[in-house]
């Protein structure tokens, strides 16, 4: 006999929880940062990369070998297509997480989280672009309003220089750049797991070839791997146990019990949630027109993923929301 299917409070738990981990990313890089500047050097220019590598790198020591492992005894000699594809969408994820993270050193969590989930509008633009499959009339004027909402973020950041982060626009473009390398990883995730990988082997495959891209960037950019206080490093290992392995896994499961247009609708709270902790702990107050423009820009990416439906969903990829 199958498992039992989990209950609506067991689905309900499971799904706030995740949310809630993957909330906390944007919180843990911040905290990080506070206390590397309490070294001398402070974080640096380049403590975007270093963070990112640390998250990718945990994830890829921890679930890497598990998926390795599930590779080789299922084919001990993998297909070319299937592994091209692997190291593509791993090197995808790298990059997504590479912007990602380093936005947040330019720009306000809010904007930062809120730019980054747009990943399904672009989903379903580069599916269409690469792939011939043209989106719905609803995922085109979703993608309308959310680009109307990040135009209100950008004007609302450019006129906060100092106020928002050190470079606000600098930062809203880079969520947007991982936010384009996210969807690629999907639709690349899609094709792979479409050649025979399973979630399990994609995952933990994906993981370790992000680490492994990630490993060099922190020293190209001039960013030190040692040094920094150890509160700085043990924020950095609860950014990849917290919302990489909690919350990606969490969401994970639940796709497996619930719709992932619905699933992918719930998680537009990660950037309200990331946003209300940063008010809370950080005491980060973005500007109100900044915030009308999230609010617009979430209501377009809503209006995307009801129009995609499943269709743009798949895979519900780990790493997802990435963000994150």
């Amino acid at each position: 006999m199958g498992a039992a299917r989990p209950t609506r409070l067991q689905l309900a738990l499971v799904l706030g929880v995740a949310t809630l981990a993957i909330s906390f990313g944007a919180i843990f890089y911040r905290l990080a940062e506070a206390s590397a500047a309490q070294a001398p050097g402070g974080p640096g220019p380049g403590f975007g990369l270093l963070a990112a590598c640390v998250r990718m790198g945990v994830a890829g020591l921890l679930l890497g070998p598990p998926g390795i492992r599930a590779a080789w005894r299922a084919q001990p000699r993998p297909a070319p297509r299937a592994l091209a594809l692997t190291i593509a969408s791993g090197s995808l994820l790298a990059l997504h997480f590479a912007t990602w993270i380093s936005s947040l050193q330019y720009t306000t969590v809010a904007a930062s989280t809120a730019l980054v989930n747009t990943n399904p509008v672009w989903v379903s633009l580069l599916a269409w672009i690469a792939l011939s499959e043209r989106p719905r009339s609803r995922v085109l004027l979703g993608a309308a309003v959310a680009i109307v909402g990040g135009g209100l973020i950008a004007l609302a950041d450019a006129g906060a220089a100092g106020r928002a982060g050190a470079s606000p626009l600098l930062g809203d473009g880079l969520a947007l750049l991982g936010a384009m390398a996210a969807s690629g990883y999907y639709l690349i995730g899609r094709a792979a797991q479409r050649a025979g990988l399973s979630l399990t082997v994609y995952a933990g495959l994906t993981y370790a070839v992000a680490g492994l891209a990630l490993l060099p960037a922190p020293y190209l950019a001039g960013a030190a791997y040692l040094g920094h206080p150890p509160a700085t490093y043990g924020l950095l290992v609860l950014l990849a146990l917290v919302p990489q392995l909690i919350g990606h896994t969490g969401v994970n499961w639940s796709v497996k019990h619930l719709d992932a247009t619905l699933v992918a609708v719930i998680l537009l709270i990660e950037p309200i949630g990331s946003s209300l902790l940063a008010m809370a702990l950080l005491d980060e107050r973005p500007p109100p027109a900044t915030l009308a423009g999230v609010l617009v820009l979430l209501l377009g990416v809503a209006l995307a993923i009801r129009g995609a439906g499943r269709a743009t969903q798949d895979p519900q990829a780990p790493g997802a929301k990435r963000s994150k």
